[in-house]
């Protein structure tokens, strides 16, 4: 047995049952560092429920998606269907009805470890979808 090998088995050996199935505990600030990474992705997103129209983005949207490397096209299939992100109730709520009647749909999602929002809103007519940043509007 080469010697990588035993020094393997040998840590695996040492470790005890609580390291090997719950590992270290993370602190507050790992796991702020670790949510910069992290994109939250519904298993079921279920279908879409309005048009989009064309799908443009601001330029400090683009920046931001691009500083973090996250493809906007997750959060725009989540507003897509239903999934406004982090909208207050009411807002939530004007979405819903928005689907039926017509009006603008608004949604914002927190990306990254400093939580930057970015805004997703489908005009009223579903003529175009705008990506942008909350002071752009």
């Amino acid at each position: 047995m080469s010697r990588n090998n035993h020094d393997k088995q040998e840590i695996h050996a040492n470790s005890t049952e609580e390291d090997t199935q719950a590992g270290a505990p993370i602190s507050p600030e790992e796991l702020e560092l670790f949510a910069a990474f992290i994109v939250f992705v519904p298993t079921q997103i279920g279908e879409p429920l309005f048009a989009l129209g064309e799908i443009v983005a601001t330029r400090s949207a683009v920046d931001l998606l691009d500083r973090l490397g996250i493809n906007g096209s997750i959060y725009v299939r989540r507003h897509q269907c239903g999934d406004w992100g982090v909208v207050c109730a009411e807002d939530a709520e004007e979405n819903a009805r928005a689907v039926n009647n017509g009006n603008r749909i608004l949604s914002e999602y927190r990306l990254g470890a400093r939580r930057e929002r970015l805004w997703i809103i489908t005009e009223h007519d579903r003529s175009v979808t705008t990506l942008l940043l909350p002071d752009e509007y």
